[in-house]
């Protein structure tokens, strides 16, 4: 007879285990990707932050691929800035009273499509104290406030003082 703990313990193990480990299948993948690069990695203080975003669809089935534009950056991003003590960076006025929104409907990517875009972090971010900047985005699986978020790469800025 096997003592009743060790099959409450058996069963315990059989479902909390993943159904992919018993179906032989790897779990789901993320449906996209989000790469960011510097256009400059070393930038003058007062000059605009321009990033490459490359948002590419990694999953079998459509992705939603819209942008909606708020004071000039795609605000179907969100932007994880920090200075090198690990504090956001600090937000423009303008950004906080920002009324030039508009949103762009584009059709889904297909299965293996990417878009790629510029933005500019002037719009949102005070970024003109000189030092090391991280910045990290990400972005909600079909734009709603309640999707789970995929994150990009996290990329590091220097800005530099005007001679």
């Amino acid at each position: 007879m096997i003592p009743r703990v060790w099959l409450y313990l058996g069963w315990a193990l059989v479902f909390s285990a993943p159904a992919s480990s018993f179906l032989g299948q790897e779990p789901p993948t993320k449906p996209f990707s989000i790469t960011v690069t510097p256009v400059r990695a070393r930038v003058i203080s007062g000059d605009p932050v321009e990033l490459e975003i490359v948002l590419r669809n990694t999953s079998d089935q459509d992705v939603w691929a819209g942008a909606a534009f708020d004071g000039g950056i795609d605000a179907s991003y969100e932007y994880d800035v920090r200075d090198s003590s690990g504090n956001p960076a600090p937000l423009r006025e303008r950004h906080k009273t920002a009324e030039t929104r508009s949103v762009i409907m584009s059709p889904p990517l297909k299965p293996g499509a990417s878009k790629e875009e510029k933005t500019d972090l002037d719009p949102w971010f005070d970024l003109t104290k000189p030092g090391e900047y991280t910045i990290q985005l990400s972005r909600r699986l079909n734009g709603g406030a309640d999707d789970p978020a995929l994150k990009s790469n996290v990329i590091t800025v220097t800005v530099v003082p005007k001679n």
